[in-house]
């Protein structure tokens, strides 16, 4: 009480107020910033395998042309590396050829792989083209 008769009255946030608000707080600032690293990762992935795509099309698309321009087609296996934007990438070309009654198939498997991380990525594309004999 004070001197002339009045209550006091307090006015505010308890120490044990203010603890709890900045633990709910923090803990719900680490769980975001976790999420937000987590779809970081998972966006630099999808962003390598979608480099690679494109590139893989593309070199699919002009392996079947050179087949289907050729007299006679090299079969066999043909591999190097690509540099991406981000990361090196290994690829691997196999060729094979099966006669048919109607013609010669040919069928293409392209192998490309990189690393993320530890762990080996792997991007693989299949083709068949039908030469037909004449």
């Amino acid at each position: 009480m004070s001197p002339t008769g009045n209550k006091c009255v307090q006015s505010g946030f308890t120490l044990i107020e203010i603890l709890i608000t900045v633990s709910i707080i923090s803990l719900a600032t680490v769980f975001i910033v976790q999420s937000n690293l987590i779809n970081l990762a998972a966006f630099g992935r999808y962003e390598n395998r979608l480099d690679v795509q494109q590139w893989s099309l593309e070199k699919i698309a002009e392996t079947k042309k050179t087949i289907l321009e050729s007299e006679a087609p090299e079969t066999g296996s043909s591999s190097g590396s690509l540099s991406g934007k981000s990361r090196p990438y290994e690829w691997k070309l196999e060729v094979n050829k099966e006669q048919t009654k109607f013609g010669n198939v040919y069928f293409v498997n392209l192998r490309v792989s990189w690393l993320e991380g530890s762990r080996e990525a792997i991007l693989e594309r299949h083709s068949g083209i039908l030469k037909i004999q004449r």
